[in-house]
This record gives structure tokens, C-alpha cells and sequence, in this order.
């Protein structure tokens, strides 16, 4: 028969296991290792059938809180936003739009018709106090979340064929995604 214990006993025993460590807390060094990206594609000439050359989305969201106060930014500085964009020849700011479903967040697009109209804009917002404010706050409520992403789209018509195989080439981890499988081109038939 098992021996039961004393409370002295298991005192001692706890005792011999030594004091815990206390509770810490360790930066962590994060490392991001990405696969590369195909290379921006002039859009020579512009292509009419698309939003643009390139499509820039931010999304974000927002603690609940601060919903009311962002809702009455975009109300007063969306409109302004709009109008001094559109200025810059080939750029547009298309709004903020609020996804409600699996999770509620937010999605900014910008579109471009070249890599020259971006640079257009960045000149443009330098120059204009109040519109850099503008952009600048609505980029702050993008950055204040830890989730967020930024996407550039590009119309997938204008990555020609070659240019996406060399890509796979140099790539090999996107490279097993564009071929078909080994498997599947060498399977030999089988007789039934």
C-alpha cells in the first residue's frame, strides 16, 4: 500500500525543486525571408480595360473605439483626398471602403497608370501641407495595426508568358507552382 504524505513532506519536496524564475519577457527578433517579386510592367500603352496600371490596397483595422473618430475623418478629408489626387496626372485615390463580414476591416486603393504617376503624387504630397496631412493620418491609422497589408496589383494581362517563366526560373518555390507535376506528365497508363 501506497504511503500517504505528510504536508511537511511535500513542503520539503517543493522546496527541492528550487524557486521558479520569475515571469520575463523576451524581445523577438523577427526575420522576414521572402522569395523576390516579378518586376514592375510599364503599361506603354495604358490599359483602358483595368482600374489601372497598378492597383495599390492598404488594409487595416481599427479598434472599435476609434471607429466614430475615423468615420468622421474620412467624412471631413475623403472628398479633399480625392480632389487633390485626381490633379496628378495619372493617379487616383478610389476611397476607404469598410468590409464587414468573416472580420470587419478596412481597405484604401490607389491607382496608377505608371510607376511615374506614384512619383507624381509623392512630389504632389511634399508640396501640398494639407494634403500630406491628410494622407499622412489616414497612413497612420493603417500603421497602428499590426495586421496590416499592403498589396500592388498589376493586370495579370501585362505579365507575359516568357516573363513569367523566367521569374519561375529564378524562383524555385514559385517555379513548382507554374509547371504541372512531374507525376502528372509521366504517369504511364495502366491496363485495366
Amino acid at each position: 500500500m501506497a504511503r500517504k504524505p505528510t504536508i511537511e513532506q511535500v513542503k520539503r519536496l517543493v522546496r527541492r525543486q528550487g524557486i521558479p524564475a520569475p515571469p520575463a519577457v523576451q524581445p523577438v527578433v523577427v526575420e522576414v525571408r521572402t522569395h523576390g517579386a516579378i518586376s514592375f510592367t510599364p503599361c506603354e500603352p495604358a490599359v483602358s480595360y483595368a482600374l489601372g496600371c497598378v492597383l495599390i490596397e492598404w488594409t487595416f483595422g481599427i479598434p472599435y473605439q476609434e471607429v466614430p473618430a475615423f468615420h468622421q475623418f474620412l467624412e471631413d478629408n475623403e472628398a479633399f483626398i480625392r480632389q487633390n489626387v485626381e490633379n496628378v496626372e495619372g493617379a487616383r485615390y478610389l476611397g476607404t471602403y469598410w468590409s464587414i463580414g468573416y472580420r470587419y476591416h478596412y481597405r484604401t486603393f490607389w491607382s496608377y497608370e505608371s510607376e511615374s504617376a506614384i512619383a507624381s503624387l509623392n512630389k504632389a504630397i511634399r508640396k501640398s501641407p494639407n494634403l500630406s496631412e491628410a494622407i499622412t493620418k489616414l497612413r497612420a491609422y493603417w500603421s497602428k495595426d499590426p495586421s496590416r497589408s499592403e498589396f500592388r496589383y498589376q493586370p495579370a494581362s501585362l505579365i507575359s508568358a516568357t516573363k513569367l517563366g523566367d521569374y519561375a526560373k529564378e524562383n524555385p518555390m514559385v517555379g513548382m507552382g507554374l509547371v504541372e507535376p512531374a507525376q502528372a506528365r509521366k504517369r504511364p497508363r495502366t491496363k485495366k
